[in-house]
Parts: structure tokens; C-alpha cells; sequence
């Protein structure tokens, strides 16, 4: 039987993401809520990820379609879902990393929270993240990553940015559990070129973006499974050194975009932005371990057994 057109456009920006990808889109197909598309955005993949995503949208090509930049080309994770939203054909886009999994009822649930407060002009709907660590032997325990209030709410354009800041950007959207209006993506390409300049920092220039102009729903249900590849503490020397430097360059753009928008954000006062940049500056590229895992408190984190 034929499906009913889309209420929903899910996007899949994937970069050799094929060890995983499989599964990714097996959660996609296992969904209750069944009004939606899948739009594909392989980014410069050299695996096998391409074939695996067009074999899925052989079997279902009304509503899986697969696409590419120009060339073929590397453009980003940013870039990447603006292009997915650009093709999107509904006005409600869902983001999904390639390698993290939905429960089945995810988009059932979240798109009820969605269509309760639509009206409230929410132009982000988002959720905690369940932390997980599927690597054979890694000894992690799985967690809920903190969330800016222990119950739902809306928060104002511009409300939740101090938040991210303070958390060390632990309870900043996860681009998994995120629903989006579309048309407020499209209004963040100006930040395209940003993101590609700091790409450690690419999901923050899209969620600061638009809580910044818009207003933001938060629930606390943890309905997605967000893949770690290893435990917090022990992430590659590169990752951490990168994500410092880039935090540094997106806060210095972002800083900007504040100032132009929100002109009397408490974060352009020297507390604010200008003290954490002081203190970026202040370790010399230096990362370690300790410095992230600081991030998520470890009260916090045993939250995930307690918290569903």
C-alpha cells in the first residue's frame, strides 16, 4: 500500500560512515510513524557508504532519495544538512547522524511534542541524548547527557545560550534527537563558510544559530542512542586539541552574530564570551582527557539509569 506524503523530512549526512550506516537506517525503516522521507547526503564518502544508502532507496525510492555535493566534493556536516533541507519536501526536518539509532517510536513521540507547541513559534525540538558505548570491551556505562531543565520547556530566542556556554556546550542539542523547522535552517547558510573553517564546531554554529533567533522546546525523554566510538576520557589527543581550537574560532564568529542580533546578551559582557575565550587562549592548544570529561559531571551522569 502506498504511503501517505511525508510529514516529515529525515537528513543523513554521511562521511565513510558505512561500518554503521546499515543500522542507522534499519532504525529509520522500523519506525510506527510511517509519513516520512528519507533524504541522503553522502559527503566526499571513499566507502562504501553510497551503494549501502542507494541499495536502501532501491527498495523504497518514493521515499528515500540519495544526493551528493557538486564533484562529488567535501563540504561539511554544515553543509551537508542545508543541502538535505534545501531538497527537503516538508517543512519539518529531523536530523539523524549516520551512525546513531532511533527507538521505533521516536518520531511518533517527538513529532506529537512537535505539533503541541508549533504554535509557540518553536523552531528547534529537542531531547536528551542516551550516551552509548557499543565498543567491545570499552567499559563505559551508558548515560543521559544533561539537559537545561529537569522538566519540558520553551525557552526564548537568545535564553539558552548561556546555558550552552556554562555546561561546557554538554547540554547543547544532539543533532540526532533534533527536529528543526526547515525554513530556519535555510536562514543559517550565511554560516556555511564558518563552519567548514571549524569543523569540530559545525553542530554548534547550527543550534546557537537558531536558539538564537528563535524559540527552543526541550522534553527529557531519551529516545535516541548517540554511538561513542570511545569512552569521554579517553578520546584521541587530535580530537580534543581540535575541538579546543575550533571552540576558540566559533566563539569569536558566533560572539558577532550575537552582537548583530541580541545586542544586550548577557554573553558579550567580559564574564561571558570574552572570559572563556581568555581561557581557551590560556591552555596553548593544550587538551587532555580530564578537561572533557569535566564537562558532563559524573552526577549526571548516572542519571541514565534513572532517566528514560
Amino acid at each position: 500500500m502506498r504511503e501517505a506524503s511525508p510529514a516529515v523530512s529525515i537528513v543523513v549526512p554521511c562521511r565513510d560512515g558505512a561500518r554503521w550506516l546499515g543500522e542507522t537506517l534499519a532504525s529509520v525503516e522500523a519506525q510506527t510513524f510511517r509519513r516520512w522521507e528519507l533524504v541522503f547526503v553522502d559527503d566526499g564518502s571513499t566507502d562504501a557508504s553510497a551503494a549501502i544508502a542507494r541499495r536502501y532507496a532501491s527498495r523504497d525510492p518514493g521515499r528515500i532519495r540519495c544526493l551528493e555535493h557538486p564533484g562529488g566534493a567535501r563540504r561539511g556536516a554544515f553543509a551537508s544538512r542545508l543541502l538535505g533541507a534545501r531538497r527537503a519536501r516538508t517543512p519539518v526536518v529531523a536530523l539523524l547522524d549516520a551512525d546513531d539509532l532511533w527507538e521505533p517510536d521516536y518520531l511518533r513521540r517527538h513529532l506529537g511534542i512537535w505539533k503541541r507547541l508549533r504554535r509557540r513559534g518553536v523552531a528547534l525540538s529537542y531531547g536528551p541524548a542516551r550516551y552509548w558505548f557499543p565498543g567491545r570491551g570499552s567499559g563505559a556505562k551508558e548515560f543521559v547527557h544533561p539537559m537545561p531543565s529537569f522538566s519540558a520547556a520553551v525557552f526564548q530566542p537568545g535564553e539558552l545560550l548561556q546555558n550552552f556556554l556554562s555546561s561546557g556546550h554538554a547540554t547543547m542539542p544532539r543533532t540526532s534527537c533534533s527536529l528543526l523547522r526547515r525554513q530556519a535552517m535555510l536562514e543559517l547558510a550565511h554560516l556555511e563558510p564558518a563552519a567548514r573553517r571549524f569543523p569540530f564546531s559545525e553542530d554548534q554554529f547550527l543550534m546557537w544559530g537558531i536558539a538564537m533567533r528563535w524559540p527552543v522546546a526541550a522534553h527529557n525523554s531519551a529516545w535516541v542512542r548517540y554511538r561513542q566510538r570511545y569512552p569521554l576520557e579517553a578520546r584521541p589527543k587530535s580530537y580534543l586539541e581540535g575541538t579546543l581550537r575550533d571552540e576558540a574560532g566559533f566563539l569569536s564568529v558566533i560572539r558577532g552574530e550575537i552582537a548583530r542580533r541580541r545586542p544586550g546578551h548577557p554573553l558579550l559582557r567580559p564574564e561571558g564570551i570574552p572570559a572563556r575565550l581568555l581561557a581557551l587562549r590560556g591552555r596553548n592548544g593544550r587538551a587532555d582527557g580530564a578537561y572533557f570529561f569535566e564537562r558532563i559531571p559524573a552526577a549526571l551522569r548516572r542519571l541514565g539509569a534513572a532517566r528514560r
